[in-house]
């Protein structure tokens, strides 16, 4: 198969004169949109990254570092402790509106999920998003739960600013992060997007929730946070 844009690092299958790296947009540092929010970056057609040929050799595949059973479930534990220490409690205490919604009270991740290296991840749809929540043995936050924290944002705070990192505890809650959504869910089958835009008050990317991303749509710009019940 001969791919000339190869989407992988390198391609075993590509000739040797026709491999390509993904490279991040240097047009649009990787943001997809022109500077000025005019529109889609023309560069790299709004992925926010391009192809560039590699002419070097294929990098040498080392092999796995075997470890034993007693390694590996220390290091699970290790995981699974820093997991732990990453959750907010919302309650009836912190969150005046959780009645209101018919809700109970919730515990949600204090940052957006990350990968083992730490970076966000992003750019995952819906269904996958949940999956890998129920995989931890939670779930993505549900619309009620979100407008509950949003209403008791809103009574905290005479002045909503897009320049708002925290809340509650929980980080990152607006615009401040490369990954700028979050997915959630309105029942269990049905996706919204939460967050975005540089605008305060009733616009700022706090309040921001969107209803017409279908399910399968992925972004480098979205990612998710998992919430479970207390």
């Amino acid at each position: 198969m001969k791919n000339n844009k190869c989407t992988l690092d390198y391609c075993p299958q590509c000739e040797q004169d026709r491999l390509y790296k993904k490279e991040m947009c240097q047009s649009c540092n990787g943001r997809g949109v022109q500077s000025g929010g005019a529109g889609e970056c023309h560069y790299c057609n709004g992925e926010g990254f391009v192809f560039v040929e590699y002419g070097g050799k294929l990098p040498v595949v080392k092999k796995p570092k075997l470890i034993n059973v007693k390694e590996f479930v220390k290091m699970a534990k290790k995981v699974r402790e820093s997991f732990e220490e990453e959750w907010i409690d919302i309650t009836n205490v912190n969150c005046r509106f959780l009645k209101k919604y018919g809700i109970k009270p919730f515990r949600i991740m204090k940052y957006k999920m990350r990968k083992e290296d730490g970076t966000v991840w992003n750019n995952i749809n819906f269904f996958e998003a949940k999956k890998q929540a129920e995989k931890l043995g939670c779930r993505l936050p549900d619309i009620r739960e979100i407008l509950a924290l949003l209403e008791q944002y809103k009574k905290n705070n005479e002045v909503v600013s897009c320049y708002d990192k925290s809340f509650l505890g929980i980080k990152e809650l607006s615009y401040h992060e490369n990954v700028y959504h979050e997915w959630g869910q309105v029942g269990s089958d049905v996706a919204f997007v939460r967050g975005g835009y540089w605008a305060n008050d009733a616009y700022a990317g706090v309040f921001t929730l969107l209803l017409n991303y279908p399910p399968a749509f992925q972004s480098n710009y979205i990612g998710f946070r998992c919430c479970k019940n207390v």
